[in-house]
């Protein structure tokens, strides 16, 4: 009986060991075969991705060599007393995404084709009809030739508020480096390292032209015509005035700086009595109904459930 059970017990010990190495048998094929279907795939994978980073930069050497050529065919052309203004529209606005001249032609070129498009998809979603339709596109084709044209001026307006934000502390350091004995050629430059903003880039634009051989009047009229404000058509034109008659810099810059931080204060006090004018808009809209339904709410419910209502 023990030899019986003894032996039983060998038999079922050998069953077992071999079914676990026929399944560790099993799970070896299946790695196997795993891994030798991953390195089939790999490659297929990795050239499908190739493939794909090609396609993209097929098509971004496309759309360069078209836009080369578009700034080429502009480039190329006659240059126009019309170019010159668009050009020095550009800088004003601060030349936004450092554009040129036949970037201009490009982008108003594709805005008469995406704003018309663009006001046409809007009328087929609002479910318009046909005629309406075409009046929808007749009208964006129209605001198609002024759209960038009102891009550049804000940016112009902005630069320009900015610039004149920043011009009595320009002023100061500028005044207070000349009359240190710096001369106004040094003085601008060391301003420049001081300051950051719209006027330093513009005054290194200046000294910068002025190395390259401009003369003074020449680079600070180029300053004028690119911040076209008065307060800088004031201060550029005092600047040339006092060279030209050759009275003391010093004396134009300090009466400057206290002429244009007298003007930041009449400005501030302007826009503080403006206020009490712009703040009617939002108490007559939002606070005084809310002010009469608090104060008159319960007394008109009490007086319409007394009477059983209005009438």
């Amino acid at each position: 009986m023990d030899m019986l059970l003894f032996s039983y017990f060998i038999m079922m010990s050998l069953v077992i060991v071999s079914l676990v190495l026929v399944q560790g048998e099993r799970e070896d094929k299946k790695k196997s075969r795993i891994e030798s279907y991953v390195h089939m795939r790999a490659p297929k994978e990795e050239a499908h991705k190739v493939s794909k980073k090609d396609i993209k930069v097929k098509f971004k050497d496309q759309f360069k060599g078209i836009t080369q050529k578009l700034r080429k065919y502009y480039n190329t052309a006659k240059p126009t007393h019309k170019e010159d203004e668009l050009q020095l529209k550009l800088l004003r606005a601060g030349s936004p995404l450092k554009m040129t001249v036949a970037d201009y032609y490009i982008i108003n070129n594709i805005l008469r084709i995406a704003v018309p498009l663009l006001f046409v998809a809007v009328a087929i979603v609002l479910k318009l009809k046909f005629a309406q339709i075409v009046l929808v596109f007749l009208l964006g084709f129209v605001a198609s030739f002024k759209t960038f044209d009102a891009y550049l001026s804000i940016k112009t307006r902005e630069r320009n508020k900015k610039a004149l934000r920043e011009l009595p502390d320009f002023l100061d350091i500028l005044t207070i480096s000349v009359e240190a004995g710096l001369g106004f050629d040094l003085a601008l430059s060391r301003t420049i390292e001081k300051r950051n903003g719209v006027l330093p880039i513009e005054f290194n634009t200046c000294l910068e032209e002025m190395r390259l051989g401009k003369t003074r009047k020449d680079a600070l009229t180029g300053v004028k015509d690119r911040l076209n404000f008065e307060e800088m058509a004031s201060f550029v034109n005092s600047i040339i005035q006092s060279e030209k008659l050759g009275t003391g810099i010093v004396q134009t810059l300090r009466a400057k700086s206290e002429d244009e931080r007298d003007k930041r204060k009449q400005r501030a006090e302007e826009q503080a009595m403006k206020m009490t004018i712009k703040i009617l808009i939002p108490l007559i809209v939002f606070i005084f109904p809310s002010i009469f339904i608090i104060a008159l709410g319960p007394a008109l419910l009490k007086m319409f459930n007394n009477t059983g209502g209005l009438f």
